[in-house]
């Protein structure tokens, strides 16, 4: 269920509804045995103190909905980097709330001109709820960097303070799950420059951050965040 934005275009839009189709006949392709097996890993690292982290994008909401069905009673917390987060994580939240009722909590880091983009306010805050809540179980998978490939050999699913039983899983398989579910999904996801871009590389993150996530990511923030990034630029 794609949640609508005022910055999808009709071009847009057009696109994702083709693409989503697509997702609704991969979905029969889903190996149940590998939602299952998420699920026992899931039930397995929450008999030790832990928290689901959130951020609202794809991964992340498959995660949350497989915890959901899990049936574990942990915190679900989402760090919330102000100024610069994304705001149609809002609505993706707020409609996942609605449906799903689950202890959910939001933490703020406010950062200033003096560490803006800094990770080490992130990090702090990361290890700040280690302490607190134990080991975070994240959506994070192997395919989508070398560094999180790495991760994976050296530690499987689990490390001293990371969890990640999404790590085998597949972009198109967290596409079909969403549709086969029908959960929430990020405008962003959608905002494709009518075919210009690859709803693939798109997070949704920081905007106006450091980090490329493919090779014109700048001209994507510009072309559908232009307010956020001028708002920025103010701070």
């Amino acid at each position: 269920m794609l949640i609508k934005s005022e910055r999808n275009t009709s071009h847009d839009l057009k696109l994702w509804k083709e693409l989503e189709e697509a997702d609704g006949i991969r979905a029969a392709d889903l190996k149940q045995s590998k939602i299952d097996q998420a699920i026992i890993d899931i039930q397995g690292i929450a008999k030790e103190v832990c928290y689901v982290s959130v951020s609202w994008g794809k991964d992340s909401v498959v995660l949350a909905h497989l915890c959901v069905c899990a049936g574990i009673d942990v915190p679900f917390i989402w760090i919330v980097e102000k100024p610069f987060f994304n705001p149609d994580c809002l609505p993706v939240r707020d409609a996942f709330l609605k449906r799903f009722s689950i202890r959910y909590y939001e933490y703020e880091i406010e950062y200033t001109p003096d560490n803006m983009y800094s990770p080490k306010p992130f990090k702090e805050k990361g290890d700040y709820l280690f302490e607190e809540f134990g080991r975070r179980i994240t959506g994070i998978r192997m395919q989508e960097s070398n560094t999180r490939k790495i991760r994976y050999f050296v530690h499987g699913i689990t490390s001293k303070k990371t969890a990640a039983p999404l790590s085998l899983w597949k972009t198109w398989e967290i596409f079909a799950y969403l549709k086969k579910h029908d959960l929430p999904t990020h405008p962003a996801y959608a905002m494709l420059g009518g075919g210009r871009y690859e709803r693939d590389h798109i997070r949704v993150d920081a905007i106006g951050g450091i980090d490329q996530y493919f090779y014109d990511w700048e001209n994507w923030e510009r072309e559908y965040y232009h307010d956020v990034l001028n708002r920025l630029r103010k701070v």
